[in-house]
């Protein structure tokens, strides 16, 4: 927002999520040009061609990436821009026990066939990077490791509490041990 001085509308289905994008907005002194919805992604429900660019980072899975794409196309402009980020593999061939804890999101695939899925909606690929293991580890497993530990005291006797945090050091040390194998790619793309 304060790159470009434009309008933001921020969605989210989790209330506690649009609170922390607002308060930030107001300490960056650009609250007056954010716009909050609380709504799941699957109910979008935008006029089309409602904007110039739309970012969607860490989120796009909770729809699948071919029909968040499809979806997302509707909203932007011709000419604008779609930025997401997606599991991807790094090897053709993960280990069993990586292959297990990504079952349930199929839509995992390597960069070359998210690429395919690009053109083939009718986007204009722009670029793409893959995410070094070292941004997992430094911006978002360190810190979390950090709050399961806050966590723990805090839901001490809470069984779904510490499935919750269990669950969340096996993925932490899946990535620790297997990173070769998967990351996140960051696409952008083009609506001609």
């Amino acid at each position: 927002m304060q790159l470009s001085g434009g309008e933001v509308v921020a969605l989210d289905f989790l209330p506690l999520m649009l609170e922390r994008t607002q308060a930030l907005a107001a300490q960056m002194g650009v609250a007056e040009r954010l716009t909050v919805i609380e709504q799941d992604m699957a109910s979008m429900d935008f006029a089309p061609g409602s904007f110039d660019i739309i970012w969607s980072e860490g989120a796009i899975y909770n729809i699948g990436f071919e029909h968040g794409l499809s979806k997302l196309k509707a909203f932007v402009r011709p000419g604008g821009y779609v930025a997401v980020s997606d599991a991807i593999w790094l090897q053709a061939d993960p280990p069993a026990e990586v292959r297990a804890f990504w079952a349930e999101y199929p839509e995992i695939d390597t960069v070359e066939q998210k690429i395919a899925v690009i053109k083939r909606l009718g986007y204009e690929l722009e670029g793409h990077f893959v995410l070094p293991a070292e941004d997992w580890l430094v911006d978002y497993y360190t810190p979390m490791e950090a709050l399961l530990a806050e966590k723990e005291k805090v839901w001490a006797g809470i069984p779904q509490g510490l499935a919750v945090i269990e669950a969340t050091r096996q993925e932490i040390a899946l990535f620790r041990n297997y990173s070769a194998y998967y990351s996140y790619g960051f696409f952008v793309m083009r609506r001609p």
